[in-house]
């Protein structure tokens, strides 16, 4: 259920223990302070709510704002990491360009080559694909990982605010693994 706020904004709190650290975002009323640590959010908030935030964010309608809603899911706590944190390496991929250039993330970190993923992905069509359909909306959107290679992501959304996932399903298209042990 969507917080009846006029006005919110985004912030984060810092989540961290001896095996890593990340940001862990979250919405509040732009006239209130944010909070000072992750353990004042969780007290405050009574739980550790991963992605309570999107109830907040309103789409425009368009297909590209559904796309960025997308993204943001994927990618919004993708900062500031640290440590064993930082094996989330998941990109976003929109194109083959974008795989090459994922290449060289994944190689600066990993012992197997991607070669072997981009020639298997030379044929996909990567873009991403927005449907409106009745009152849903579906995105198909493409991520690369040094753990899981390449996969394909498909959401199905509410056109109307709140924007709920209603599910969201997740095929690798092609396997990789980096070769380092986790």
């Amino acid at each position: 259920m969507a917080y009846p706020w006029s006005k919110a904004t985004s912030d984060y709190v810092y989540w961290y223990d001896d095996m890593g650290a990340h940001p862990v975002l979250y919405a509040r009323r732009a006239a209130e302070p944010p909070f000072e640590n992750h353990s004042a959010y969780v007290a405050a908030r009574g739980e550790d709510a991963p992605l309570a935030y999107l109830e907040h964010v309103q789409v425009d309608g368009s297909a590209e704002g559904f796309y960025q809603l997308v993204v943001l899911r994927l990618m919004g706590e993708q900062f500031y990491l640290w440590w064993h944190a930082t094996m989330n390496d998941t990109a976003v991929i929109a194109s083959q360009a974008s795989l090459q250039a994922q290449q060289q993330v994944v190689e600066g970190n990993c012992t197997e080559p991607f070669d072997p993923v981009l020639e298997a992905a030379s044929q996909l069509a990567l873009e991403p694909d927005v449907r409106f359909e009745s009152d849903l909306v579906f995105v198909n959107i493409h991520t690369s990982s040094s753990y899981s290679g390449v996969q394909r992501t498909t959401f199905s959304i509410s056109c109307d605010f709140p924007h709920t996932i209603v599910e969201e399903s997740t095929e690798t298209l092609i396997e990789y693994f980096c070769g380092v042990v986790p």
